[in-house]
């Protein structure tokens, strides 16, 4: 009865965590994080209280068969991350982990009998094996997990760095200064004193002075599709080029 209170109450503060978790990864609220690592450190006392009846009531051993393995996987996998939550900002890694060391720990209520290790395999090099097993699991969940998170945190950053989901660029430029604007545009305010002047020999005069100017120039770039010579845009070419 207590074997099976303990893990019970194991599995519902794994799930609780895991929840948490996944919360915290799509809100990102730090107090969520906080909430579901306590949660998790509640669901590894209980995991260690559940392996100590298991081992004082019934007499299973940690190593004893392949459901004491996945508890003492799962229980390493959930012992890792917190340590490394003490040194490192990985939060967001328990929403991988957690659901991974819940998904080993639901290993462990499987009711099928595994068979026992026959007498000649037995050996010192057997909980040798077991355990270089059980340390590789756990490697490379936190190292999937790792993985895993870097690439949705490099996206997220990515995405952050463009504005959010709907990529754009926002770009911080100077105001130009315009001070001389009133000079360079003095010899259109007198007019053509009584020459004919179309509009096109006009804006082509004023778009020369534009690009020749040291500060507005650099920013004009003339896109002509066609009827360039035309317009008389063909010193231009040289001058400036024209994009067509």
């Amino acid at each position: 009865m207590i074997v099976t209170i303990a893990f019970l109450a194991s599995r519902s503060l794994y799930a609780l965590a895991a929840a948490l978790y996944l919360v915290f990864a799509a809100r990102g609220v730090e107090e969520i994080s906080l909430w579901a690592t306590r949660l998790l450190g509640a669901a590894v006392v209980a995991h260690i209280a559940f392996l100590g009846a298991d081992y004082a009531i019934a007499g299973n051993l940690p190593t004893a068969n392949i459901r004491q393995m996945l508890a003492v996987t799962s229980l390493l996998i959930a012992i890792g991350y917190l340590l490394a939550l003490r040194r490192y900002r990985l939060a967001v890694l328990g929403a991988f982990i957690t659901p991974v060391t819940l998904l080993l720990f639901l290993g462990v209520g499987f009711e099928r009998n595994v068979a026992a290790v026959p007498e000649d395999v037995r050996s010192m090099l057997l909980p040798l094996h077991v355990g270089v097993n059980i340390l590789g699991v756990v490697a490379f969940a936190l190292a999937f997990a790792v993985a895993l998170a870097y690439v949705i945190q490099e996206r997220l950053l990515r995405r952050k760095q463009l504005g959010g989901f709907v990529p754009k660029r926002v770009v911080q430029v100077e105001p130009l200064k315009t001070d001389t604007l009133p000079e360079l545009f003095a010899e259109f305010h007198k007019g053509s004193h009584g020459r004919k002047a179309s509009t096109t020999m006009a804006f082509v005069s004023l778009l020369t002075k534009l690009l020749r100017h040291p500060r507005l120039g650099p920013w004009i770039v003339p896109i002509i599709p066609d009827e360039a010579r035309t317009f008389g845009m063909e010193p231009l070419f040289r001058q400036v080029g024209i994009y067509s």
